[in-house]
């Protein structure tokens, strides 16, 4: 039995992954931000001991540093650790910290999961992050990563979300080399289009909301994806970007240690 985290496992493709880490016999341990849902696959893996549970929100430190010291506490092991909680909002919002808020979810809260359960993954067998991006990291024509936290522009899903998910890509793969002695391992990858709370909010551009049903997935699908990211198809090498599976091409990969040096000044740690 492996001890799997998952963050943003209350909807979507979170959701999804969880059940199907639960259906497959391992224990996981959840961070949202609202209560898990009383589907079956909750209950049953509550009853039988499966499920460990925890609420944080992501957007703000006090809360989160506070989660995931309870998460470190209690759970001194881990083998793999899916950051899938995220947002894409339709208008610009400011977080507690005075950061942008795709920056702070998307890009900085996956650094601090990390480096505040790097010892349990570290004590773990997979030793395995897997930080879920999006291709529209792949839609980014220009990049600065000073801007960051606090863009001077807005666009639905390629503005601040894109430039949040390709900074998320490019520390990741910044971190990987780093991280070559503890034999943990780190991963983006794209889930894919899915049909999720998310993509029907009001951080989706009009056109792909009216392609949505079409286009878009169960979210089944994108929990699909990352598993097989994580246990089917493990070679993938440590800081590589997945789309559709395949290690992809990071745009702007020459300002990945920049990046790097951003959320690890953000997160407040002197990097490892």
């Amino acid at each position: 039995m492996k001890r799997v985290l998952v963050t943003g496992a209350s909807s979507g493709v979170g959701l999804e992954l969880m059940k199907r880490l639960l259906g497959s016999g391992h224990h996981v341990v959840t961070l949202t931000r609202s209560p898990l849902p009383a589907v079956p696959e909750v209950q049953a893996a509550r009853e039988r001991g499966h499920l460990s549970g925890y609420q944080g929100n992501l957007a703000d430190a006090k809360s989160r540093t506070t989660a995931l010291a309870e998460i470190a506490s209690a759970h001194p092991r881990l083998d793999v650790v899916f950051n899938v909680a995220g947002v894409s909002l339709g208008k610009p919002q400011t977080t507690a910290q005075g950061r942008e808020i795709h920056f702070e979810v998307n890009t900085l809260a996956p650094f601090v999961v990390l480096d505040e359960l790097r010892p349990s993954l570290e004590r773990g067998e997979d030793r395995l992050l897997v930080n879920v991006s999006s291709n529209a990291a792949l839609m980014v024509n220009s990049f600065d990563p000073a801007v960051l936290p606090a863009p001077e522009e807005f666009k639905k899903l390629f503005g601040p979300y894109a430039l949040s998910k390709l900074a998320l890509s490019l520390w990741t793969h910044a971190l990987a080399p780093r991280l070559e002695a503890t034999r943990i391992r780190v991963i983006s990858v794209c889930p894919g289009p899915n049909k999720t709370p998310m993509t029907a909010g009001d951080g989706m551009p009009w056109w792909l909301l009216m392609l949505r049903p079409l286009l878009f997935a169960h979210p089944r699908k994108g929990a699909t994806t990352l598993w097989q990211a994580a246990f089917a198809h493990p070679s993938a090498p440590s800081g590589a970007f997945l789309v559709k599976g395949k290690p992809t091409p990071i745009p702007f990969l020459e300002r990945a240690s920049e990046v790097l040096t951003l959320v690890e000044s953000a997160a407040g740690t002197r990097g490892h």
